[in-house]
């Protein structure tokens, strides 16, 4: 099994209780993420692993990576944002898969109150509408459920890069301010003898 279809199904195969969430508390979540698309010119993406599906909405940076703004919000069938994934340099998305099936068994491993304080970012190479790749920041946070401590929701942003960030990803605590690497032997430790040497040209 590849790496990012050992995240999809750990991301969806969660122990999710219930019938359903609050649909008003999912359209509060959808509008923060349209905020942060308005207010940073993000690329913002809000997937539901319930439901298996995205929302993206589009700031300015949509332009330079030729993509076609649009704050309202379209919805696709998935977790993956692919209009936006299939930007990202091939080598950096395999990275991307390998850094966020670490930090979501980072973020498992926290009390259930404390899921939500923590923010991964990497540095990723996405083409630009001019052909080229230039370098962005991606920012992953999750969401947990309020029923059941799983990591109901994703919020995605890709942002044009104006701070470096080391290759093998940085996870912040949003609350304390502490800043700590993402080790890529922690990241290839969760997954098989196979999958590692899959890993291994990046």
């Amino acid at each position: 099994m590849d790496v990012a279809k050992k995240l999809s199904k750990e991301l969806l195969r969660q122990d999710f209780a219930g019938e359903c969430h609050d649909t008003a508390l999912l359209e509060c979540y959808k509008n923060m993420a349209r905020g942060y698309a308005v207010m940073e010119n993000a690329l913002a993406v809000l997937s539901d692993m319930r439901a298996d599906v995205s929302h993206i909405y589009c700031g300015g940076f949509a332009d330079t990576l030729a993509l076609k703004p649009g704050l309202v919000g379209e919805t696709c069938c998935s977790i993956w944002e692919e209009p936006i994934l299939q930007l990202v340099h091939p080598d950096d998305l395999k990275r991307k898969y390998v850094q966020e099936l670490q930090f979501f068994h980072f973020v498992r491993r926290q009390p259930k109150g404390r899921r939500g304080d923590y923010c991964c970012m990497s540095r990723l190479r996405m083409k630009a509408a001019l052909g080229h790749y230039m370098p962005v920041m991606h920012r992953i946070c999750y969401v947990p459920s309020p029923a059941d401590g799983s990591m109901w929701l994703t919020l995605c942003l890709y942002t044009p890069l104006i701070l470096d960030v080391p290759v093998s990803g940085l996870v912040s605590d949003t609350v304390t301010g502490q800043v700590y690497a993402l080790e890529e032997q922690t990241g290839l430790s969760i997954l098989s003898a196979r999958e590692r040497q899959d890993t291994s040209a990046y």
